[in-house]
């Protein structure tokens, strides 16, 4: 990771908020990056379990295409080795035991929308249990969406788990008045982070690795 990017995830780690990146910063690196530490465990909070002991952090993570899908697995078996690291998914191809499994192993899982908001409702999955929400591509929020739905119920019933929201399409943010204000609402979030490519942090990083061109010409 560049320079810039750990200072990004330093500061999504360190609190709530909705990070916005400059397009072509390395989203996927960073939300990557996150997956390997919740996923880990004791890196993220844990919740008490029904016995009383300590639960394994149960991560979600919305708001993830196909094509971000595979970019994060990409990402994270490059960082994870020869033994690589295997994404964990919850949708509609996974059945109802099996996704209860999933949750109780805790650690990070990528779910759909529709799939989490019926385990949420139905007592699948409790709320109490969850440790936090990765919600990407956050400019799609609305508070009509089903991911601002989740969040209110995650929000209704845990008062202690984090919401961590991230967009690397800032000209979408400014498409209508008060639209930041409105997805930081949904989502339940005060703070917003701004990374522009104009950023000191940034502009040095990128600065310091600078692509190598080579030229060719070709006579006739």
């Amino acid at each position: 990771m560049l320079g810039f990017q750990e200072a990004i995830l330093s500061e999504a780690l360190a609190g709530d908020g909705l990070t916005v990146l400059g397009r072509g910063l390395g989203l996927h690196s960073i939300l990557a990056q996150l997956i390997r530490i919740y996923s880990a465990a004791g890196t993220a909070p844990a919740v008490a379990a029904a016995d009383g002991g300590p639960r394994q952090a149960l991560v979600f993570v919305l708001n993830v295409g196909k094509e971000q899908q595979q970019q994060l697995e990409e990402d994270l078996s490059t960082a994870s080795g020869p033994g690589g690291y295997t994404l964990r998914f919850v949708n509609q191809e996974v059945g109802a035991t099996e996704r209860a499994k999933v949750y109780l192993q805790g650690g990070c899982v990528i779910a759909t929308a529709p799939i989490l908001i019926v385990d949420l409702l139905n007592g699948r999955v409790d709320a109490k249990h969850i440790s936090g929400l990765i919600v990407n591509d956050a400019h799609r929020v609305t508070d009509t969406s089903r991911e601002a739905f989740i969040v209110r119920l995650f929000r209704t019933n845990n008062q202690t788990g984090f919401v961590k929201a991230f967009s690397d399409q800032p000209e979408l943010l400014s498409g209508e008045f008060g639209k930041v204000e409105k997805i930081l609402k949904s989502l339940f979030l005060r703070k917003l982070f701004l990374w522009p490519r104009f950023h000191l942090t940034v502009a040095d990083s990128i600065a310091a690795h600078n692509p190598e061109v080579i030229e060719l010409l070709q006579e006739l």
